[in-house]
């Protein structure tokens, strides 16, 4: 997509699936759309599971926690992953923009879900 913010997936699922790009479809690269798949389905679980942390923390789910607690994971993304995981370049500011975006989406989808499956649950 242009961003320097997905080839990590690529990295951290070539290290869980143990694959070199030589199995199956030998391209000889980690830049697979298996390793991408594996990527974003783990990605997807570790968010479900800081969402459900989440609703365990807070009593009652608002904007402004739901946006604290987004921001609280974005400044713990920006020092914990350019120091352990991006060691051999520091990353431009697009990637912590992409960073940012992404967590304050998070953020808003933690305060909407209660109101849709509330939603749902009147309806039917």
């Amino acid at each position: 997509f242009g961003i320097p913010f997905w080839d990590h997936w690529f990295d951290w699922e070539n290290s869980i699936l143990g694959t070199t790009g030589t199995g199956a479809t030998p391209t000889g690269t980690i830049f697979t759309y298996e390793q991408l798949t594996a990527g974003l389905i783990s990605h997807i679980l570790r968010g479900w599971g800081l969402a459900i942390a989440y609703y365990m923390l807070v009593r009652k789910v608002t904007l402004v926690s739901a946006f604290a607690f987004g921001w609280a994971m974005t400044i713990f993304y920006w020092i914990v992953f350019p120091v352990w995981v991006l060691t051999d370049a520091l990353p431009p500011w697009i990637w912590f923009f992409t960073a940012w975006e992404s967590h304050m989406v998070f953020a808003l989808g933690l305060w909407v879900a209660p109101k849709i499956f509330n939603y749902y649950r009147r309806a039917y």
